[in-house]
C-alpha cells in the first residue's frame, strides 16, 4: 500500500516501542486511579510500584477500568507492618471512588411499595447498597489523609488520630 513507506525498524524494535506504549498507559491509568497513593509516595515509588504491580497482576482484558483492582491489595503487600502500612487503606479508598465512580446506574427502594410489606415478611427482606456506594473502614484516619490530598495545599495527618470510616457514594 502506499501507507507503507519502509520496513527498515526490525521487528524486535517495534515491539519494544509497543511494551514501552502499553507500560505507559498501563501506569497512567493507575496513577488516574490512585492519585493520592502517588502524591503520598512520590512519582519515581509510584512509577516502581506500578510496574512490579503490572507484573504480578498483568492486564487479562483490553479495558483498563479493572486494571487496578487488585493494586490496594498489592500495596498491602509491599508496606503491611512498616510505618506505611496505611497506603493500603488509602488505596482501598481511592478504587471504592473508582468503583463508585464507573459503578452501572440502579434503581432505587420505592418507599410506597415498601410500606405495603406485611410485618410478617420483614424477616425474609434483605438489602443490599446501591451499585453506586462503597462502605471503607480504616484504623487509621483515610478520610482525612485523601482528604488533605486534594490540594497542594494539604495540612499533615496524624496517623494516630484513629480510625475512620467512609461511605463513598455518586450522588447522581
Amino acid at each position: 500500500t502506499p501507507f507503507v513507506v519502509s520496513d527498515d525498524i526490525p521487528a524486535e524494535s517495534r515491539i519494544q516501542v509497543y511494551q514501552n506504549n502499553a507500560r505507559e498507559s498501563f501506569i497512567k491509568t493507575l496513577a488516574t486511579s490512585y492519585p493520592v497513593i502517588m502524591r503520598l509516595v512520590g512519582e519515581a515509588c509510584f512509577r516502581s510500584l506500578a510496574q512490579q504491580y503490572m507484573q504480578r497482576h498483568p492486564s487479562r482484558s483490553g479495558d483498563l477500568q479493572q486494571f487496578g483492582r487488585w493494586f490496594p491489595s498489592y500495596v498491602e503487600l509491599c508496606y503491611s507492618h512498616s510505618e506505611f502500612d496505611y497506603l493500603a487503606d488509602v488505596a482501598h479508598l481511592e478504587w471504592a471512588c473508582e468503583e463508585v465512580r464507573t459503578a452501572p446506574p440502579a434503581g432505587s427502594i420505592d418507599l410506597d411499595r415498601l410500606a405495603q410489606i406485611p410485618a410478617a415478611r420483614y424477616p425474609g427482606l434483605r438489602f443490599w447498597l446501591h451499585p453506586a456506594h462503597r462502605v471503607i473502614s480504616s484504623q487509621y484516619p483515610v478520610l482525612t489523609i485523601w482528604q488533605q490530598n486534594q490540594t497542594d495545599f494539604g495540612e499533615s495527618v496524624d496517623l494516630r488520630a484513629g480510625a475512620e470510616y467512609a461511605l463513598v457514594l455518586r450522588r447522581h
